[in-house]
C-alpha cells in the first residue's frame, strides 16, 4: 500500500512543473531633439520605437475625422485669427484698420476660428464670416484673407488671399481619412502632404501646443499674440484608436498584469508631459514619477522621458524609454 502511494505521489508531482517567471520586454531608448527650428514635430511608431521628424511651412491644418471640422492654426509661425463678422470678402481691404484687433490664438486643441458654421448638417453650412489671419514668415508679419465657403461632399471649400491685395483663390481640402490632419500652407498656395504620417504609422507626437498660462504655473513658455496663452511642448496623442493614462507606478514595475484598465481614457495633447522645469536651476528634467501607459488595439506600452538636456521649451533634448508590455 505505501509502495502504491508513493508511485501515485511521483506521478501527480510530474504533472505540476515549476513556478516561472514572465521575462520583462527589453526595453528601447530613442534619443530626441525637440526645437522650434527644424525639429518641431516627432512623430513615433512605439512598436518599432522608430521617430519620424516633420517640419513644413504650414499655416492651416484641417480635422480629417469623419463628423469632426476644426480648423487649427500653426502655433509655431506666432500666429492669430480675428473675426470680422463681415461676409463680404472684397469689402474687408486695407482700408480695415487693424489698430483694434485682438488676435486670438488657438487654446489646445479648440480651435481659434470657433464653429465657423452649423455643425448640426451632415456638410456644415458656413457662416461665411471672413477671418484675418496673422503670421510671421521669415521675419515678416504677414496678413491674409480667409473664408470656409461651404463644404460639399466632405470637402472643405475656402477662399483666402493677401489682406492688401485685390487678388484671392478658392481652394478644395479634400478629408483624407489615411491622416489625422490635412496641412495648407497658404504663402505657397498649396496642400503639404507629407507633414505627417499616415495614421497606422504613429502613436505619439512630441511636438509644441498652445495652451493658458494659467494652467502651468511658473513653466516656461512661448510668447502668442495673446498673452493669455503661451506656447509648451508635449505629447500628441493619435486620435486613432489610442488609449492612455499617466501613472506614478515606477517604470521597471509596469507589466501587463498590473495595468489599471479603468483609467485609460483618450486625450489629443498633454502639455509638459514627462518632463518639468526645475525654477532653481533653471533647466529641464524627467518627471521621475510619470510614467505614460497607452494602449493601441491590443497592445500596451509604458513610456518614460530619461536625460533631459535643455533650459528653454525653443531647444530640448532627451531620451524616450520605451518597452512593450
Amino acid at each position: 500500500m505505501k509502495k502504491a502511494l508513493y508511485i501515485s505521489l511521483v506521478f501527480l508531482s510530474a504533472c505540476f512543473a515549476k513556478d516561472t517567471t514572465i521575462p520583462a520586454n527589453e526595453s528601447k531608448n530613442l534619443r530626441l531633439n525637440l526645437n522650434t527650428i527644424n525639429q518641431s514635430s516627432n512623430f513615433i511608431n512605439l512598436s518599432t520605437g522608430s521617430n519620424e521628424n516633420k517640419i513644413f511651412d504650414w499655416q492651416l491644418r484641417f480635422e480629417n475625422k469623419a463628423n469632426q471640422w476644426s480648423i487649427l492654426l500653426n502655433p509655431l509661425n506666432n500666429m492669430g485669427v480675428h473675426n470680422t463678422n463681415e461676409t463680404n470678402f472684397d469689402e474687408i481691404n486695407k482700408s480695415y484698420s487693424l489698430d483694434t484687433v485682438t488676435w486670438q490664438v488657438d487654446n489646445g486643441t479648440k480651435s481659434a476660428l470657433g464653429e465657423w458654421g452649423d455643425f448640426s448638417f451632415e456638410n456644415p453650412k458656413s457662416f461665411k464670416d471672413v477671418y484675418l489671419l496673422s503670421w510671421n514668415y521669415e521675419g515678416i508679419r504677414q496678413v491674409y484673407k480667409l473664408q470656409i465657403l461651404d463644404v460639399v461632399e466632405g470637402i472643405y471649400r475656402i477662399k483666402f488671399g493677401p489682406f492688401q491685395e485685390e487678388i484671392s483663390i478658392i481652394q478644395n481640402i479634400q478629408k483624407k481619412p489615411q491622416y489625422v490632419h490635412t496641412y495648407l500652407s497658404l504663402k505657397q498656395e498649396m496642400e503639404i502632404s507629407v507633414a505627417e504620417p499616415s495614421i497606422d504609422n504613429w502613436d505619439i507626437c512630441l511636438t509644441y501646443q498652445i495652451d493658458s498660462v494659467a494652467n502651468h504655473g511658473d513653466l516656461p513658455y512661448i510668447n502668442t499674440l495673446n498673452p493669455v496663452y503661451g506656447i509648451y511642448p508635449g505629447i500628441r496623442f493619435n486620435a486613432q484608436g489610442h488609449l492612455s493614462y499617466f501613472t506614478s507606478e515606477p517604470f521597471d514595475s509596469i507589466n501587463y498584469f498590473n495595468l489599471d484598465h479603468q483609467n485609460f481614457e483618450y486625450s489629443e495633447f498633454r502639455a509638459n508631459a514627462l518632463i518639468t522645469f526645475n525654477t532653481e536651476y533653471q533647466t529641464y528634467s524627467a518627471k521621475t514619477n510619470q510614467v505614460l501607459v497607452l494602449q493601441h488595439d491590443q497592445e500596451f506600452y509604458a513610456v518614460q522621458a530619461k536625460n533631459v538636456e535643455g533650459n528653454s521649451p525653443e531647444s530640448l533634448a532627451f531620451e524616450l524609454e520605451i518597452k512593450q508590455l
